[in-house]
């Protein structure tokens, strides 16, 4: 499971399904709330990282450090903010499927594809979810704070009013 901000709501059923499931984290608010319940399932956490506007080059990182985790894994779920519209967000999960996975998939025999390339064609694919994933929570986040500032200027308009008027119209 990767997490990319804070949807503690929407992991907490994966982990009741299997609560030996590894997480990486991304970002101190999903940090914090994840080490309250599932610290020890936490094998790497990224700080720092949507602080400013989400790269490829973030999503890559983070994809590469995945890849080198000793254990392999058969699917990772990507839970993250779903951007719904300025006032609302939803916690989705999107996967990203193993390379025995994607050979076994029913699918498959209809694309023409070399077995070598296969690695590549999954990282690639984890890399772009993920940054997919990063874009959107940063959509999430921006929204998040002009709603708040939005908040703030009909607060002081209304203080404003108060004191000119005396009483709050």
């Amino acid at each position: 499971i990767v997490l990319v901000t804070g949807v503690q709501t929407c992991a907490l059923p994966i982990f009741a399904v299997n609560p030996d499931a590894d997480l990486v984290v991304i970002g101190e608010k999903a940090k914090a709330q994840m080490s309250r319940s599932n610290a020890k399932n936490i094998k790497i956490n990224f700080a720092g990282i949507g602080k400013a506007i989400p790269t490829f080059a973030d999503a890559s990182l983070i994809a590469d450090q995945i890849a080198a985790l000793p254990e392999k894994y058969d699917s990772v779920q990507i839970v993250y903010n779903k951007f719904v519209n300025a006032q609302s967000y939803e916690a989705t999960v999107i996967d990203a499927y193993s390379v025995e996975t994607i050979l076994n998939s029913a699918n498959f025999a209809a694309f023409e594809i070399d077995d070598a390339e296969l690695p590549n064609l999954q990282e690639y694919a984890l890399t772009n979810s993920l940054y997919w994933a990063l874009a959107e929570g940063h959509a999430c986040e921006q929204s998040a704070r002009r709603n708040a500032m939005d908040v703030r200027i009909q607060i002081g308009r209304a203080s404003c009013r108060e004191r000119v008027y005396g009483e709050c119209r």
